[in-house]
């Protein structure tokens, strides 16, 4: 799948723009994003996580949360219906279980009153909150990531990624019960379901005045979390996070 072709320099650009955005700029910080320096923020014991609901009083849905650390989490996907959002492979059903995918704008104003779609700084203190440990980037075919090392079995559900023996499931410490919902291009064909999956940021990629691409956080199979960047015509799933 071809997500977006970039000259040298652009992808020299966007490069360094990824490793600023998700915290490798090497500097102090005392808000625990920056990752060159040591974890500012300790590992939470996952026994103090609070589980609870909330209902969104836009459609009545009703989304498990979980409070890890400082930060409260949905511990499910948005299923919130927008303009330019669809259920995997257009079945109801896949909506209910995984949320429902959406194109980056629907996406940037789709969690309710309250919450609001995390940008890269919001991901990166859940990963270093889970005990997650970052490592250099890496880019192939014009697609860079940040790799967080442990975080993604820490967040993933228990069951539902045992896929052909090669999929491993997650431990689930924090209640998080992230799900393989896949994913969509830009057509709505759809992808990685039972093996992927890739949630939004808020934060955009600009450049000469066009602001084209978002970052992502993905997982598939392994122990890693990656923290990427697209084109804004893909669809991916939402987790909000509570307003401060």
């Amino acid at each position: 799948m071809k997500f977006f072709t970039l000259t040298k320099l652009g992808l020299a650009l966007l490069m360094l723009t990824t490793a600023v955005a998700v915290g490798l700029s090497g500097c102090g910080d005392d808000n625990g994003t920056n990752s060159g320096g040591g974890n500012n923020i300790p590992a939470v014991d996952p026994s103090t996580v609070v589980r609870g609901t909330f209902t969104d009083d836009r459609d009545n849905q009703t989304y498990k949360t979980v409070k890890i650390g400082s930060q409260t989490w949905m511990a499910e996907n948005l299923n919130y219906e927008t303009d330019n959002s669809m259920c995997y492979d257009d079945a109801d059903s896949n909506c209910v279980k995984y949320g429902r995918l959406y194109t980056w704008d629907p996406a940037s104003t789709a969690c309710p009153r309250g919450w609001h779609l995390p940008d890269t700084t919001d991901w990166v203190r859940l990963m270093k909150a889970v005990g997650g440990r970052d490592s250099t980037m890496m880019c192939f075919s014009g697609r860079c990531f940040v790799y967080w090392f442990g975080a993604s079995t820490k967040l993933k559900a228990t069951s539902g990624w045992d896929y052909q023996d090669i999929i491993s499931n997650g431990t689930d410490d924090y209640g998080f019960s992230a799900l393989p919902g896949g994913f969509a291009g830009s057509t709505g064909l759809c992808f990685g379901v039972g093996t992927n999956t890739i949630w939004w940021t808020a934060k955009e990629i600009c450049e000469g005045g066009y602001c084209e691409h978002a970052y992502d956080i993905s997982t598939n199979g392994n122990d890693d979390l990656g923290v990427g960047f697209v084109g804004k015509s893909q669809h991916y799933s939402v987790r909000c996070i509570a307003d401060d």
